[in-house]
């Protein structure tokens, strides 16, 4: 039927695949665990603003202003504009969805922010997520995406919020991807990039090189052998004769914590992280 179809339209066989390719790499997926997903996504701006703002030690009104010089820096080119957000609307039933008249009223409205306005929320009667700055002035609400947030401050060297600590992992994965691309620059780069969304879930094979390491498998063999040393050294890292992962994982914490620059890792992702290292070195644990 497809083939029939094809010849009566007269459509070259490599046009019809390319376009049918690229149609199924963009249809949406629509299950239960992608609308979590999304949902896990939207961040309400006042939300953004706050811990954006408490994480650095600032203001509301600072934190907004931070974000209108970057909004206002943005040029939207690629590879650079990966670490770049943006404004949305966002509903459970409709998703997120954004446009020019948006952007440029959620500017305006984070402006005023900054220079310390006050901004109640209005009434019911105005609609839902309606603002009221100086008294009249009306402003829709509107949303970030978390993972661009993430991918903003990690390029800035700003701390990353420990509200957002459960997408960190993939954001740091994800960036270390973008890091590379921006050094290559946009006219090495792909024409049609995948989105945010698209990336995190599809993430090169490639191993990330970290600093002056070999590269990433070097570093969780590395782990892997130090959680086998505190496996062997008994005590609280066993739990009976097999390792205790999460006493060596808060160890681990705390001691970043204590002695380092701190991490808003989750303990799931460390662990996470500490398995995979044992399952891809570690083959016995007895000499």
């Amino acid at each position: 039927m497809v083939a029939e179809i094809r010849k009566r339209l007269n459509i070259c066989p490599l046009i019809y695949s390319l376009s049918l390719t690229n149609a199924v790499r963009h249809m949406q997926k629509i299950n239960f665990e992608e609308l979590d997903k999304e949902h896990a996504e939207a961040v309400h701006f006042t939300d953004a603003i706050e811990v954006i703002a408490e994480a650095s030690k600032r203001t509301m009104c600072e934190g907004a202003l931070l974000m209108v010089r970057a909004m206002r820096a943005f040029k939207g080119d690629y590879p650079h504009n990966l670490c770049e957000f943006r404004f949305y609307r966002y509903s459970r039933d409709q998703g997120f969805t954004s446009d020019k008249d948006l952007e440029n009223k959620s500017l305006k409205f984070l402006s005023k922010i900054a220079s310390g306005c006050k901004f109640p929320q209005a009434s019911a009667g105005f609609g839902p997520d309606i603002y009221l700055v100086d008294g009249f002035q009306i402003y829709e609400g509107f949303y970030f995406k978390k993972t661009e947030l993430i991918l903003f401050l990690l390029h800035n060297d700003m701390a990353v919020p420990v509200e957002f600590s459960d997408g960190l992992s993939a954001a740091i994965e994800l960036y270390e991807q973008y890091k590379k691309l921006i050094r290559k620059g946009a006219d090495n780069a792909s024409a049609d990039p995948l989105s945010a969304d698209e990336a995190i879930t599809t993430l090169a094979a490639e191993p990330v090189k970290w600093g002056r390491f070999a590269g990433k498998e070097t570093a969780l063999m590395m782990i892997a052998g130090l959680a086998v040393a505190l496996e062997q050294s008994g005590g609280r890292y066993l739990r009976g004769a097999r390792l205790n992962k999460s006493a060596v994982v808060e160890a681990a914490r705390k001691a970043i914590n204590d002695y380092g620059k701190g991490t808003e890792i989750t303990s799931k992702a460390m662990t996470d992280l500490l398995r995979a290292a044992l399952k891809s070195h570690i083959v016995k644990t007895e000499p």
